[in-house]
């Protein structure tokens, strides 16, 4: 049957608005600093000098962590039999599965530049990347960072569509950039550049280390088990013209989705 669209499915707040929330947000930000700029001058001025100083003294740590990092790194080194083990787990079906876990660098700058780096991400894909397709890639169901054990180890799990080494290859291809600056802060990953450079583009020692901290999948949902997100879209393309009026250009690009 066709629903009403009065009952159609209302998807989250911030899903359809996080765009116009964030730009809302900033504007008003902006507003206040220039308030307070005209009101107290002197004291606003201050202010805003010693929150500069914040992000410049993070990031002469940073650049001085990252030159002891690329001194002591070891690359990781394949264990066929491990990968054997992996690859059984893998590929017989169009979906596959990943779960990861990783000791996050020891001291407190490490975890507060993590927790801020996964913070970010998380409203980058409330806000921006909420219709089928993460950071330029379209083949991800599922992906997910946590930082457990009292912020000793980051966990990660994901279900996509095709095979490891072509999942690995999108990562290090479209999403480089969010992928080092999340595991720069973790014991292995190879040696990055301002946090967010170098690091994944490694590629074979990137995908060595993930093969090491990889571990077996033991239960993992797959709700469309023969159906991939591209499938999965456009059936929900479909489901959306059965409500609705459309023209007669809408309507033949709606029956070649058929």
């Amino acid at each position: 049957c066709i629903r009403d669209r009065k009952t159609a499915y209302r998807s989250p707040f911030l899903f359809r608005n996080g765009r116009v929330v964030l730009a809302c947000g900033l504007g008003l930000a902006l507003v206040l600093v220039t308030a307070l700029l005209f009101w107290q001058p002197k004291i606003t001025a201050i202010v805003l000098a010693i929150l500069a100083m914040i992000p410049i003294g993070w990031y002469l740590v940073l650049r001085r962590k990252e030159g002891l990092d690329k001194q002591k790194f070891v690359p990781a080194a394949p264990n066929p039999t491990r990968i054997a083990d992996l690859n059984a787990r893998e590929d017989y079906r169009i979906q596959n599965q990943i779960t990861h876990l990783v000791e996050i660098k020891p001291g407190l700058f490490r975890l507060l530049t993590l927790r801020f780096i996964l913070g970010a991400i998380n409203l980058l894909a409330k806000t921006f990347y909420n219709r089928g397709n993460l950071a330029g890639i379209p083949s991800i169901h599922f992906a997910r960072w946590v930082i457990i054990d009292g912020g000793r180890r980051l966990l990660f799990f994901s279900n996509f569509d095709g095979s490891w080494e072509s999942y690995l290859g999108d990562f290090i291809d479209k999403a480089a950039i969010g992928l080092t600056g999340v595991w720069s802060n973790t014991i292995g990953f190879p040696p990055t550049e301002k946090l967010i450079f170098s690091g994944a583009r490694n590629s074979g020692d990137f995908k060595a280390w993930v093969r090491e901290k990889q571990l077996e999948t033991q239960v993992w949902f797959s709700a469309y088990k023969t159906m991939s997100v591209q499938n999965i879209n456009n059936n929900t393309q479909i489901r959306k013209g059965m409500i609705g009026e459309m023209d007669a250009e809408q309507s033949l690009a709606w029956l070649q989705k058929l």
